[in-house]
């Protein structure tokens, strides 16, 4: 065979191999799996956006959140600034509040300081309570007059109660009233009440944190066997015997020392 007639024939079967596979791209079958491969991309595309839609909706959330909890922050920040002030308003008042009970301490003090407790005498409608301490002077040889007293009244628990206008005054008649106490107690028939039979006692006027504190201090008294307890300008005191050192009673932790056992 000649050459020309072979390179004929490689022609022949090479456009025979171009049409075949132009036939194949064009038959319906491969049409159809071209198109589902398309839809395919297209519908992972759709998923990979609708991801990324989800995506930036959860970081928007976030930013919404962060954005809330900066502003709880800066609420609850604002708050406690607001606290802290209030507390330092109140520490200011507290301290006030304070110096003027400290105040009123000093003046109740003072005031006690000046003052008697008659007890044991049974009121009248017509008593003269002025008299009375008048008579109570006479009679300890302390003589009192209207100059020396400020005022006179019974307080809640019956007592008779007279504030002095001269301290060392009131302190002379307390001093009295315990020696002749002392020599022999002092009864009110002594001073005009011929039908009771009741002693009287002359004490030094208690503010209310030291009457409780004495009363306390006398049941330990009691039941110790402790021979003197007394009060010395609101202080409170207890000896054990005749000769032992006087203990200054502050508070009851006062006698748990003394007496570990004690039960108040």
């Amino acid at each position: 065979m000649s050459g020309q007639e072979k390179n004929s024939k490689a022609r022949t079967r090479s456009a025979s191999r171009v049409e075949n596979q132009t036939t194949t791209m064009n038959s319906p079958a491969n049409n159809t799996d071209i198109m589902n491969a398309l839809q395919e991309i297209v519908s992972r595309l759709n998923s990979i956006e609708k991801r990324i839609d989800s995506i930036d909706s959860k970081f928007e959330s976030i930013d919404s959140k962060i954005s809330s909890l900066e502003n709880s922050l800066q609420y609850h920040s604002d708050t406690v600034d607001g606290l802290l002030s209030d507390v330092s308003a109140l520490k200011s008042d507290m301290s006030v509040m304070k110096s003027m009970q400290d105040s009123l301490k000093d003046i109740d003090l003072e005031t006690a300081g000046k003052c008697i407790e008659i007890q044991g005498l049974p009121s009248s409608h017509s008593e003269n309570r002025l008299d009375i301490v008048k008579a109570i002077g006479n009679l300890v040889e302390c003589p009192i007059t209207n100059e020396n007293i400020d005022y006179v009244y019974r307080n809640k628990r019956g007592n008779i109660v007279a504030k002095f206008i001269q301290t060392h005054k009131r302190n002379a008649l307390l001093e009295k009233a315990k020696s002749k106490s002392k020599a022999q107690p002092i009864m009110a028939k002594d001073i005009g009440y011929r039908m009771s039979p009741n002693r009287i006692y002359v004490n030094e006027f208690l503010l209310y944190d030291t009457r409780e504190l004495f009363y306390k201090v006398r049941l330990f008294q009691k039941q110790y066997n402790y021979k003197y307890s007394w009060t010395t300008n609101q202080k409170v005191f207890l000896r054990e015997k005749e000769g032992s050192s006087a203990l200054r009673i502050n508070s009851l932790k006062d006698l748990l020392d003394i007496k570990p056992d004690y039960k108040p």
